[in-house]
């Protein structure tokens, strides 16, 4: 699993309140086809099975996240998220454990691995 910088997501305009559920997704400076939940990339990474990317809506009070496997169509493989209502997932750090394994630190003591 390895970082990497080639996807970017639509930035809107105006009140938050008004922004869509899902953004445009860039690769390459070429617009995919398909919309991804949030609003931010936290991260990417390329990975064995295709472009990992962490998502959010940027919301400070209520940090939630999407993990998207992109296929080569730029579409969304496989999808996992993790928020709850009035809840927060601050993610502090995240790094490779192996190919095919993320580890995940949220706000506190919390810890996820995502395979």
């Amino acid at each position: 699993m390895t970082p990497i910088d080639r996807y970017r997501i639509e930035k809107h305009e105006g009140d938050y309140t008004t922004w869509p559920e899902k953004s445009r997704l860039w690769v390459d400076d070429q617009l995919l086809p398909e919309r991804v939940p949030g609003y931010v990339i936290e991260a990417q990474y390329d990975t064995a099975l295709g472009p990992l990317l962490i998502t959010s809506y940027d919301c400070m009070y209520e940090e939630a996240h999407s993990f998207l496997l992109i296929d080569p169509s730029g579409r969304v493989r496989a999808q996992a998220d993790l928020g709850v209502p009035y809840g927060s997932f601050l993610l502090h750090a995240h790094w490779p454990v192996d190919e095919s394994t993320l580890a995940l630190h949220y706000h506190g003591d919390q810890f996820y691995t995502l395979r």
